[in-house]
């Protein structure tokens, strides 16, 4: 007798579903899985904190200096020293030796005494400024007294001078330009303030630190190895005064000094 199998699903059939591998094969791509909220599930990567990139502060840059006022039309060049044959050629009257120097280059009218001004004055021309060049007579502790009757005479104000004076604080040939500030301990810068104030340019001409008494230093002659070397010294200065002369803004100067090399 044959028996016929009844037509049905195996028992096999009836096992139960096959859990998912959780890897993916090599060459099958890993299937995307989202959860009903539609936020991607955490993984390793998105758990990881990525470091925020430190933000750099910027600087604000310094505001540019104001501008310098005008000066009008007239320009003083006082150059301090005391006068007489036994002050010629000492540390203390380099203040002189610049502005007769710089008379020279300028092509300016000879030194001559103004007694109401109690000073030797030259004069010249450069461009449309009229250039006036002064070394007072009243000796260096009394030099204020020149400088205010010329400026009141003229109305030139006082950010329209320059004075030139010795400076035993840097080294010998080093120059130092400052549009106002104090006297710094020097008796003609002194006198000076104590009439026109600090508001004033001054140029600073190093003659090396006092050995010794300091009065007794400034009043001795430069040493040898020193006048051979005041050529120069008195050329760096004239580059620097011709600059003040054409150049309103005071800014111009202290470029020109940072290119002669020899600022303190």
């Amino acid at each position: 007798q044959v028996l016929h199998r009844r037509v049905g699903k195996k028992p096999t059939d009836l096992r139960l579903p096959t859990i998912l591998k959780s890897t993916a094969s090599d060459d099958a791509p890993a299937e995307e899985h989202t959860t009903t909220s539609g936020n991607p599930e955490p993984t390793e990567t998105s758990a990881t904190a990525v470091p925020k990139a430190k933000s750099v502060k910027q600087r604000t840059p310094a505001p540019p200096p104001p501008p310098s006022p005008p000066r009008g039309s007239k320009l003083l060049i006082v150059g301090l020293g005391n006068p007489g044959q036994e002050y010629e050629m000492t540390r203390h009257n380099i203040g002189f030796h610049v502005v007769e120097e710089l008379a020279s280059r300028l092509r300016a009218s000879p030194f001559k005494p103004q007694p109401k001004f109690k000073a030797t004055v030259a004069e010249t021309t450069v461009g449309d400024k009229t250039v006036y060049l002064m070394k007072p007579l009243t000796y260096m502790n009394l030099s204020g007294s020149a400088i205010q009757p010329f400026m009141s005479f003229y109305k030139i104000p006082s950010h329209a001078i320059m004075v030139v004076v010795d400076d035993t604080n840097i080294d010998f040939g080093a120059l130092r330009v400052r549009e106002k500030g104090s006297a710094g301990g020097h008796n003609g810068l002194k006198s000076i303030q104590q009439i026109i104030g600090q508001d004033y340019p001054r140029l600073r001409v190093g003659v090396g630190a006092a050995r010794g008494d300091l009065a007794q230093y400034v009043l001795n002659r430069f040493n040898k190895a020193e006048q051979k070397d005041l050529q120069d010294v008195y050329w760096n200065c004239n580059e620097l005064l011709e600059e003040w002369i054409r150049s309103e803004a005071f800014a111009q100067v202290m470029n020109k000094l940072s290119k002669i090399g020899n600022s303190k």
